[in-house]
């Protein structure tokens, strides 16, 4: 059985050595000591459990300095649903890490709104006369998304973390994850056009949805090099 199936046992007998049955509590309780005993788990470990990290494709980049686009979409969903995030650049991988339903809805989150801004990047560069140059047509796609993403963020409501699960999340972190580097991002290029197409996205943007259930997603392994997103 893997731990994080033996963690969501321990979860279950803690809370049912809170029951009102003296007998069913106390059954509970023996079975939760000695599943601690078993991983290796202390008092101090216990408030780690809520804790979890919900690992989802990046989308949008797998470079090791994020586009300013992506970096906000990230940072945004992060804001909006009080969990912390962690990129592996090697695995193209985001780590949602916080109180467990708030990071599965986090990455789901992510998911969703990533793939409308990639959909809708790419309708926007395929708009653009060929006789551009590239990366002419490149910058006005990435300003397209900064404009997108701008609108997306002002409908949504930042949820700040609670100081004791934010202590938490970076004790959870220095178990699972050790020194991180902060992950760098890029301006969109100053093309000819930036602001139409800037303009574009932000009006895109305001259309913006997130109305699907949720869903899980795999975990990530072999973690390697990973880095903090820095504020966008």
């Amino acid at each position: 059985m893997s731990d994080q199936k033996l963690h969501e046992r321990l979860r279950k007998l803690l809370a049912l050595s809170k029951s009102s049955n003296p007998a069913e509590a106390a059954l509970a309780l023996e079975k939760a000591q000695q599943l601690m005993a078993e991983l290796g788990l202390d008092a101090d470990d216990l408030e780690l459990l809520d804790i979890e990290s919900e690992d989802v494709d990046a989308l949008l980049s797998t470079s090791t300095v994020l586009p300013l686009y992506v970096a906000g979409l990230i940072r945004m969903v992060t804001d909006t649903m009080g969990v912390d995030v962690v990129y592996t650049p090697r695995l193209g991988r985001l780590h949602f890490i916080g109180n467990k339903a708030k990071a599965e809805i986090a990455g789901y989150a992510y998911g969703v709104l990533a793939r409308q801004l990639r959909k809708e990047r790419q309708t926007f560069l395929k708009g653009q006369s060929k006789r551009l140059k590239r990366s002419t047509r490149i910058g006005r796609a990435d300003q397209y998304a900064e404009g997108w993403v701008t609108a997306a963020r002002k409908k949504v409501s930042a949820l700040a973390i609670p100081e004791k699960e934010k202590a938490l999340i970076e004790v959870w972190k220095e178990k699972n994850m050790g020194d991180l580097d902060t992950c760098k991002h890029r301006k969109a290029k100053a093309v000819r056009g930036k602001d139409d197409a800037w303009l574009n996205g932000w009006r895109d943007g305001q259309e913006s949805r997130l109305d699907h259930g949720v869903s899980g997603s795999g975990a990530a392994t072999a973690l390697g090099h990973t880095r903090r997103i820095g504020a966008a």
